[in-house]
């Protein structure tokens, strides 16, 4: 931390070749203080005297004009990559070299060389943050003075505190939206089965109905039928066998008679309007079929309307009349 944090390392100085052995500890009654040595292929970037700068110069150290550049190489395992292509050295070289030694000092191992996959030996995320930022490939990516560095480390666990704050309240809102997130799967899954739920109540509902509505509409119809097919009996029984005199009793006879009752005030299916439309639409289809068009008419055309009043145009009892009709129209050349 000294050593990062000294004037001699930070402003107008280039070391070039910063590396474990070139770190010296002074130790005085208030403790222990490293200094830089080894300034052989170091250089000044000022163009401040040396004795300005505070620098004794000895032989080893070499000052450059601003448009020289020093063509020695220090130690390969703290060299930062630029210099290994040739580009001019800066102060975020000796920023790279810092940012290895503190990885090896992190890791307890000073010979440790700072190969890809190093940030596996570095259990704490703010010091991986910090040791990235030293050694960046790209320089303009690295920190801009040791003095940052330094910095850095001094809040180290004031960084350490926010981060893990950072992390809970992080922690918290991510839990907020699983359990928001829960809630809406939770709330769209019941309303999804409330609305299955509701459909196949209608259904079974819609279901019973029509059911019961068939089964009306079945026993409507047989007890229909079973008037229908009285009266026929009672239509063939109607017939006086004294008035025939032992001749037969034609099909027009017995049609005649039923006519008869249709058609008087006394018409025993008033009040059975499909019934009374049934029997007609019978005799109109046995006059049909008996080629006796003028009489199958009337017939025909009443079951017709009264079908179409009750049932309406769409239902099948309306067509099969509609259809009958027709036919007879049809066979009449209308």
């Amino acid at each position: 931390h000294s050593l990062v944090g000294s004037e001699m390392c930070i402003r107008d100085r280039l070391h070039k070749d910063l590396k474990p052995s070139n770190i010296l500890i002074d130790v005085d009654e208030n403790g222990l203080y490293p200094k830089l040595s080894d300034f052989g292929i170091g250089e000044l970037t000022g163009k401040a005297h040396p004795d300005e700068a505070g620098v004794t110069v000895v032989g080893f150290t070499e000052m450059l004009t601003e448009h020289e550049h020093l063509t020695l190489s220090g130690t390969r395992l703290y060299t930062p990559p630029e210099s290994l292509i040739g580009h001019p050295f800066t102060i975020q070289g000796d920023i790279y070299a810092m940012g290895v030694m503190l990885y090896q000092l992190v890791i307890g191992d000073l010979k440790n060389p700072l190969a890809p996959g190093w940030e596996r030996d570095v259990k704490d995320e703010l010091l991986r943050k910090d040791i990235a930022c030293c050694i960046d490939g790209d320089p303009s990516r690295r920190f801009s003075s040791a003095l940052e560095i330094a910095e850095r480390i001094d809040t180290l666990e004031q960084r350490r505190k926010e981060s893990e704050l950072a992390q809970g309240r992080a922690a918290i809102e991510n839990r907020r939206r699983r359990i928001t997130r829960l809630m809406v799967i939770t709330t769209s899954i019941l309303i999804v089965v409330l609305a299955a739920i509701s459909v196949a109540l209608v259904r079974e509902q819609a279901l019973r109905k029509e059911t019961k509505l068939a089964h009306e509409a079945t026993k409507q119809e047989a007890a229909k039928t079973k008037v229908v097919s009285q009266f026929l009996q009672d239509m063939f029984a109607s017939v006086d066998p004294v008035q025939a005199q032992g001749r037969k009793i034609t099909v027009d006879e017995i049609l005649g008679e039923a006519s008869k009752r249709l058609d008087s005030p006394e018409n025993p299916f008033e009040q059975q309007p499909l019934v009374d439309a049934a029997i007609r639409a019978t005799l109109g289809a046995t006059y049909y079929g008996l080629g006796e068009y003028v009489n199958a008419e009337p017939y025909l055309e009443s079951a017709f309307s009264l079908r179409r009043e009750i049932l309406g145009e769409n239902n099948s009892e309306t067509l099969n009349s509609m259809n009958a009709l027709g036919l007879l129209y049809w066979a009449q050349g209308r």
